[in-house]
C-alpha cells in the first residue's frame, strides 16, 4: 500500500534573488495544512579565505547587506502568514551555503529542502559549484529546486544558439 508522503517541516533555502519569489508563489500553489512550519532560510555566507570573516563582519557593507537580507525575509514571511502557514526566520552564517541549508535541515529535522536555481553560468557553476545541486547531492531529506518556466525557454534558446544553461525542475524524493 502506498501512502503518500506528509510534510512537517520545510526549509525555503533563500539567496535575495528572484527565485526567492518563485518559491514562495510556487508554495503557496500546494495548499498546505496549516500546521506545516516553513523555514525561512537565508545562509549569509563568510570568506573565510586569510581570515577575511573577521573584516566582513566588521564592515559597514557587511551590516547593510545583514540588514536587506532581515527585511527580504520579513516581507516573504509575511506572504507565506496570510497562507496561515507556520513560519519560523533565521539568517546563517557559514563557510559553504550548501553545506550549511543541509546542517540546518538536519538540525530541525526538516522533510524538504525547497530551493530555486538561478543560472550561474558554467564557469561559476565549475570553480564554486551549484548550491542547488549540492543540497540536492548531499541532502537526506527530499529537495525540491523551483525554475521558472519563461527561463526554461530562454535557456532552450541559448543552448539551440550554442550557449549552455541548465534550467527545468528537479525532485528527489
Amino acid at each position: 500500500m502506498e501512502t503518500t508522503p506528509t510534510l512537517q517541516k520545510i526549509v525555503i533555502a533563500l539567496s535575495g534573488r528572484p527565485e526567492d519569489q518563485r518559491m514562495i508563489d510556487w508554495l503557496g500553489n500546494l495548499h498546505l495544512q496549516s500546521s506545516v512550519e516553513v523555514h525561512l532560510v537565508r545562509i549569509l555566507q563568510l570568506q573565510t579565505l586569510y581570515r577575511q570573516d573577521f573584516r566582513q563582519k566588521a564592515s559597514e557593507s557587511w551590516g547593510i547587506f545583514v540588514k536587506q537580507a532581515q527585511q527580504q525575509i520579513l516581507d516573504l514571511e509575511t506572504q507565506l502568514q496570510k497562507l496561515n502557514l507556520n513560519t519560523e526566520t533565521h539568517l546563517v552564517e557559514g563557510d559553504h551555503v550548501g553545506e550549511a541549508l543541509i546542517n540546518y535541515a538536519e538540525m530541525h529535522g526538516c522533510d524538504l529542502i525547497m530551493t530555486g536555481d538561478s543560472d550561474s553560468g558554467l564557469l561559476t557553476r565549475l570553480f564554486m559549484g551549484s548550491t542547488s545541486r549540492y543540497v540536492l547531492r548531499h541532502a537526506t531529506c527530499s529537495v525540491l529546486i523551483v525554475r521558472d518556466e519563461e527561463e526554461r525557454i530562454k535557456a532552450k534558446q541559448q543552448i539551440a544558439a550554442g550557449s549552455t544553461v541548465t534550467t527545468g525542475c528537479e525532485v528527489s524524493i
